[in-house]
């Protein structure tokens, strides 16, 4: 059984963030683990349109859900840094900038089945092993005070987002 980690509080992340904090119902960790079965599915079911971008200049399936990989790797980072402790300032990323240079077309869904259960499966297991101290550490990312717990809940919360935009607009 997941033990609960309760919503950070205003001051603990940039109000940027409320939006994802937001789109977690429950446990952030179950949502972590509920999340990875809808991707993979998804990755199956749409193996065969992974360059499909439902507008002109909008990503593709594929830069999509690298995108989620990519910010659930510098979250996840971001979060085992403060967990331990260090007071370092993490810098920001643009997204565009990754998406720009990353020469995606080489990664096929099976590739994108594997890098995402492993890094959601990576994800997981460090965050439920945070102790509630850890969870409360406080540190600085993208020029803001951040905490573990809410970079536990942004990072459920922005692959949930990208559930959303899978559903409305790439159906």
């Amino acid at each position: 059984m997941l033990r609960e980690i309760s919503r950070p509080q205003e001051g603990e992340y940039n109000s940027y963030f409320q939006r994802y904090i937001d789109k977690v119902k429950g446990n952030p960790i179950q949502a972590l683990e509920d999340q990875l079965e809808y991707y993979l599915e998804y990755i199956k079911t749409n193996s065969d349109r992974m360059d499909y971008r439902y507008a002109e200049g909008k990503w593709s399936i594929r830069e999509s859900l690298m995108h989620v990989i990519d910010t659930e790797q510098i979250f996840a980072y971001r979060a085992l840094r403060i967990s331990r402790g260090d007071k370092t300032a993490l810098a920001g990323f643009d997204q565009d900038d990754y998406i720009a240079n990353s020469n995606f077309d080489h990664i096929s869904p099976s590739d994108l089945i594997e890098l995402f259960t492993n890094q959601r499966q990576n994800t997981i297991s460090m965050m439920k092993r945070f102790t509630e101290e850890q969870l409360k550490n406080l540190g600085v990312a993208s020029g803001s005070d951040t905490s573990v717990r809410a970079l536990v809940y942004m990072t459920a919360g922005h692959a949930q987002h990208h559930i959303d935009i899978f559903e409305e607009r790439y159906a």
